[in-house]
Order: C-alpha cells, then structure tokens, then sequence
C-alpha cells in the first residue's frame, strides 16, 4: 500500500512539474514507463489485418442489414439473437469481425 501511495505521490509532483492537471495522460506516461503497443492492455482491435478501404465496407454492409461475414446472417438478426440491446449489438459487432476474411 504504501508503494502505491508512493507513486501516485510522484504522479502527482510530476503534474506539477509540467504545470497542468495531467488529462489525458496516465500515471505511467507521467513517471516515463513505456505504454505497451496498441494501449495499456496490449489487445489486437477486432478489425487488425484489414484495410481501411475493407473496415469502411464492412461497416456499411451492417448498416444497411447485409450478411455480415455468413449467408443470412444481418447485423440485426445476430443482435436480436443475442439478447437485443446494448449487448446484442456488441457481440453482433464481435461476430462480424470475427466472420470476415482476412489475408494471410
């Protein structure tokens, strides 16, 4: 405890020093740790392996109810399946990533 109470302690000098608040940056940014690659928590995004071009497609198809990587499966059908809501159209959202053809 008293480590953690040590360095949010400094976190809090080194905002300080750089004379603001510290938004946006963490505490770890702040004391010069390196931010592992593609955020804190290394995850891949769902869309990683894909163009620009293939994700603007993709988005679209939803958007206007086409299959969504498997013949017959719109993004609303998938997330009324789910459990519709703010659930349903996450793991709808997973699935179509999931489902589209990448390279390699």
């Amino acid at each position: 405890m008293r480590k953690a109470n040590a360095l949010i302690d400094t976190a809090k000098n080194a905002m300080d020093a750089i004379g603001g608040s510290g938004a946006g940056l963490g505490i770890g940014a702040l004391m010069g740790i390196p931010m592992k690659k593609g955020g804190t928590t290394g995850k891949k995004k769902p869309s990683s392996g894909l163009t620009e071009k293939q994700k603007s497609s993709v988005a679209k198809k939803a958007s206007a109810g086409k299959d969504i990587g498997k013949k017959g499966k719109s993004f609303a059908d998938v997330a009324a399946k789910a459990g519709g809501g703010e659930k349903g159209k996450k793991i709808a959202a997973a699935a179509m990533w999931k489902n589209i053809k990448r390279k390699g």
